[in-house]
């Protein structure tokens, strides 16, 4: 156990892609499986199969699919970061064991990130909580984190936890429980009146966003039948349009000297 502490816990183990998913890779192998035996037949009272146990031992032959690969990875940082406003994600996370570092000043911090889109909700919810799924897009930028914002360094035996909590394409990761569904809040809009009237001036100065809306119109004609599609189209080519939706505010520092630098 303390090896694989200290493994986890070392540069080297962040130098590998880190698999957050993973897939069957199509190989078996044949195994004996001992069950017993049963007898399908039609069911004639819900008109489907009925399986009926017997008490007869059987040896069946059956392939056994023992294989899986790495499905989606990702490039662990050498710590994330987390506004300190997010406090359930920072409770659980010392749940989990993680050594947390907090901030003690306002920092303006190069980060790589995410924005995520198109949230699809489960309409069903799976222990006690709706999960979502959303599009990743990666991004690099500068961002200010205030004071009391947590760090949490990647050199620790909980590394692997973390990672699976804070990358967001991970099935246990806190935005597919739901821990962060806020960002996907769009709360400002723009009334259909304003909206027709600056997108017929944003077409008569721009040709290429022109060119671009023809395209999209002949490209996906739901969209064309579809006038609130329409209008927020254009909408999020204005100045008015709120650039943090979706964007993840957990922050992946990539070197040491920007962690050390962070943490002075």
């Amino acid at each position: 156990v303390l090896d694989a502490d200290e493994r986890t816990a070392s540069a080297s183990f962040r130098e590998k892609p880190f698999p957050l998913t993973f897939r069957l890779s199509g190989d078996s192998v044949m195994i004996d499986f001992q069950g017993y035996e049963c007898e399908i037949t039609d069911s004639d009272l819900t008109g489907g199969k009925w399986h009926r146990f017997g008490k007869k031992p059987v040896t069946m032959r059956i392939p056994y699919f023992n294989r899986q690969v790495p499905d989606k990875s990702v490039s662990l940082p050498e710590a994330y970061i987390i506004p300190p406003e997010w406090t359930d994600v920072i409770k659980r996370l010392k749940l989990h064991g993680a050594k947390l570092h907090y901030l003690s000043h306002d920092r303006v911090i190069p980060v790589k990130s995410y924005r995520l889109g198109d949230p699809d909700w489960r309409s069903n919810p799976y222990e006690g909580r709706h999960t979502v799924r959303f599009t990743t897009e990666n991004i690099t930028e500068a961002r200010v984190y205030p004071k009391g914002s947590v760090v949490v360094d990647m050199n620790q035996p909980a590394a692997r936890a973390v990672a699976h909590a804070l990358e967001p394409e991970g099935m246990d990761s806190f935005v597919f429980w739901g821990f962060f569904n806020a960002i996907f809040e769009q709360k400002e809009y723009i009334e259909s009146y304003v909206i027709e009237d600056l997108a017929r001036k944003m077409l008569a100065t721009d040709d290429v966003l022109k060119r671009e809306f023809e395209e999209k119109k002949a490209s996906d004609p739901e969209f064309a039948k579809n006038p609130w599609r329409v209008r927020h189209w254009f909408y999020r080519r204005t100045p008015y349009w709120d650039n943090n939706i979706g964007l993840y505010p957990v922050g992946k520092i990539a070197d040491r000297g920007t962690l050390a630098e962070a943490l002075k």
